[in-house]
This record gives structure tokens, C-alpha cells and sequence, in this order.
């Protein structure tokens, strides 16, 4: 599942950039439409309770590991926990999701 909490619970206009790296089946629903789905299936509350928990331990980890890891750090773990991203995603959408630049990538990379 992938959202913009601002744009989907609030209405704003998205800032976020979403891309997929191999071919992908989406289904958009709106706020209101989830709503309704809802209401006629409890389960799915419940569901998507648990996925917004999910949500909230992941971005808090990931705020956290900015503040306290190096960017050295950042990437080793990436690299440990998502191997197969580094053949699929172009450096520079690494670099951005490791809130650095890709010169500063780059240099990590010469490094090690």
C-alpha cells in the first residue's frame, strides 16, 4: 500500500513522487471510498488499523535514523535489508531516499 497521508486523509495536494520499479497492478480509492468499504466490512477497519500502526513505526524509524545514523550507516542498512533495489532503482532515487546527495552517494560507495 502506498499513500500520502496529507492527500489522502486531509485532501491536500500531494508533494510526494511514487514510482514503481517493475511492472505494477494499482488500484486507487479515495477517502471516501475506503469509508465505505468499511462500513460494510469491519474486518477491513481493523486492517487497515494495524497497516496505519505499521506505517507510523516505520516513518518513526525512519526519522530516527536520520537524526541518528550517518548516511554511511543509512546505506549499509539499506543495502542489507533491501538488496535487490540496488539493481532495480537508479542511484539518484537512492540518494533521495537516503536524504543525501548523489555526489555524497557516490563518495560512500568509493569508500567502502
Amino acid at each position: 500500500m502506498i499513500t500520502s497521508p496529507f492527500s489522502f486523509v486531509k485532501n491536500e495536494k500531494n508533494i510526494l513522487f511514487f514510482e514503481a520499479l517493475e511492472d505494477t497492478d494499482l488500484m486507487l480509492i479515495s477517502s471516501p471510498q475506503l469509508e465505505k468499504l468499511i462500513h460494510h466490512l469491519p474486518e477491513l477497519g481493523e486492517a487497515f488499523r494495524h497497516i496505519n500502526a505499521e506505517f507510523a513505526m516505520v516513518l518513526s524509524r525512519r526519522i530516527m535514523s536520520i537524526h541518528t545514523e550517518t548516511a554511511e550507516e543509512r546505506y549499509l542498512k539499506l543495502m542489507e535489508e533491501h538488496p535487490l533495489l540496488f539493481q532495480k532503482a537508479k542511484l539518484s532515487r537512492i540518494a533521495s531516499f537516503l536524504g543525501i546527495t548523489q555526489q555524497s552517494l557516490s563518495r560512500i560507495r568509493k569508500n567502502l
